[in-house]
């Protein structure tokens, strides 16, 4: 009786810790969505922003990278491949020259295609204030990252063309 009482305890201890990993350890997903969560929170700047700050959320954006990272823009018919030093210094002169700027990121889709890549499409919301006009912008994004060395990186970027006259 008593190795019934043991069983069913050491049944419900297994259960407990199979449920906890399961829930605190992140999934290849959400380290995907955090990843994303760091490059909308550093792309927003507002109005008080020190040039010291930008430069160090330039950083972290650019840290997001794959060194090179293959940038394509339909719309425009360019193609490049950057290095993690040419992002960073893209970045730092797109933001200095908004006085505000606020990026989010909807409809969010991440498919995990073959080991350590994922296939992500989303729509970026870009809206910000430069000295005499408001900008305000909306693209769609389809990108390809892969894990290296524990980091979820952006290795391929194209803004898509949604709509075409």
């Amino acid at each position: 009786m008593v190795t019934m009482k043991n069983a069913g305890i050491l049944l419900l201890v297994i259960v407990a810790v199979g449920f906890a990993l399961f829930r605190l350890l992140p999934s290849e997903e959400k380290a995907i969505r955090k990843q994303l969560t760091v490059f909308s929170q550093n792309a927003s700047k507002k109005s008080d922003e020190k040039k010291v700050e930008g430069l160090r959320k330039s950083r972290r954006i650019a840290a997001l990278f794959h060194d090179p990272c293959r940038i394509s823009v339909d719309t425009v018919d360019f193609t490049g491949t950057f290095s993690r030093q040419q992002i960073m210094d893209r970045i730092t002169m797109v933001r200095a020259a908004y006085n505000t700027v606020s990026l989010t990121l909807h409809d969010i889709s991440i498919q995990l295609s073959k080991e350590n890549t994922a296939d992500v499409r989303m729509t970026l919301r870009l809206s910000g204030q430069r000295q005499d006009y408001t900008v305000a912008d909306v693209q769609e994004v389809s990108a390809t990252l892969e894990k290296i060395d524990g980091d979820w990186l952006f290795t391929n970027v194209r803004i898509v063309e949604v709509l075409s006259r």
